[in-house]
């Protein structure tokens, strides 16, 4: 089934903390996908975070669906059982604190953790359940479409296979013609350079994260900042931001 390619598309944007949340209710973003760490892909938001930007959510001028990325370590996608004990949890926690769905995903020797994957939509109790970029990871993605369709996965985000969505462009186009009732999300390298072109793929949702970065301010050396020095400080830019929305809701 091909998606319409006119049809618009709903704006997702990755955000780490409440700020964040300020800005896309302020430019009438649809969706926010909530997580810490995202210079490693980002990783699985504590509750009091979580809580705080449903608060911001709570006062938005237009409804703003709150996702929070479920992901406890970074380093690829294949888990153990404790592991995905910790996950399922995660889900269960921000199902019951009123979230509008989880970004989950879970891999197995390269293919799908069907096993895994049918735990956290179970704990996810209903509400909606993306399925993030460990979809790259896949050799036949066209397959996994009706794996996770039958699993009840509603979204993917995915850059095409690629490593960014400009080089996944020509995938992404494929993944739209075949998603049926799954939505494709294209993330990964979303630019305002390249934002209306990979709009035009027909896909469902694109996904940016408007980031820039600041200095930390200098101290004692913490983890890999012994090697990198204080590290950087990643937040949302409200000007960029604002250039994607004005790019792709003239």
């Amino acid at each position: 089934m091909t998606q319409n390619t006119a049809a618009p598309v709903t704006l997702e944007l990755a955000i780490g903390d409440p700020r964040g949340a300020r800005i896309a209710a302020d430019l009438g973003i649809d969706r926010v996908e909530l997580c810490v760490a995202l210079e490693v892909g980002g990783l699985s938001p504590s509750d009091g975070l979580v809580e705080s930007v449903l608060a911001v959510a709570a006062e938005a001028p237009r409804p703003l669906e709150v996702h929070p990325l479920v992901r406890m370590r970074a380093g690829g996608f294949d888990y153990t059982d404790e592991e995905i004990n910790v996950m399922v949890a995660e889900v269960a926690s921000y199902a019951r604190r009123g979230v509008d769905g989880v970004v989950i995903g879970a891999l197995k020797n390269g293919a799908l953790d069907t096993t895994a994957i049918a735990r956290l939509v179970d704990a996810a109790a209903g509400i909606h359940v993306t399925l993030h970029r460990a979809f790259d990871y896949l050799d036949d993605r066209l397959a996994a479409l009706d794996v996770l369709r039958e699993a009840g996965i509603g979204r993917v985000l995915t850059s095409g296979g690629a490593n960014t969505v400009g080089e996944g462009r020509e995938q992404l186009r494929i993944l739209a013609e075949n998603a049926g009732d799954i939505t494709i999300m294209a993330g990964g390298g979303l630019r305002p350079e390249n934002a209306v072109e990979i709009r035009e793929t027909g896909v469902g949702a694109l996904h940016f994260s408007a980031r820039t970065s600041r200095a930390a301010e200098a101290g004692a050396s913490l983890g890999s900042a012994a090697e990198n020095g204080p590290g950087l400080i990643w937040e949302t830019n409200r000007e960029l931001a604002t250039r994607f929305v004005g790019l792709l809701r003239p």
